[in-house]
């Protein structure tokens, strides 16, 4: 429950800084008309929101890959000890799937 939490609080963060994005480029759209010093102000903001957004999908990148080997390593381990459940799994899907496309 705890991983779960802490993508959704990950993800959270995520959109915020996204939505954050989005607002100052919004602002730097608009204050291309002001003052210079408001111009790079707003640029300056665009890019900080843009290196924290980069940051975050690093993050995610990473929780994603760590989670997708756990994954691939508990089927290879629950495959390996327990092959005849595996196979009698397999042929079990594979007569319901031939049932399936008869009845067609």
């Amino acid at each position: 429950m705890d991983r779960i939490a802490a993508s959704l609080e990950k993800r959270e963060k995520i959109m915020h800084d996204l939505k954050s994005l989005i607002h100052e480029a919004e602002d730097l759209l608009k204050s291309k008309n002001g003052s210079e010093d408001t111009y790079l102000q707003a640029r300056a903001k665009v890019e900080s929101a843009l290196v924290a957004a980069r940051d975050g999908f690093g993050k995610i990148e990473d929780s994603l890959l760590t989670r997708s080997r756990d994954v691939v390593h508990n089927t290879d381990d629950y495959v390996n000890n327990h092959a005849w459940k595996s196979v009698g799994i397999g042929a079990l899907a594979g007569v319901v799937i031939g049932l399936l496309a008869r009845r067609r």
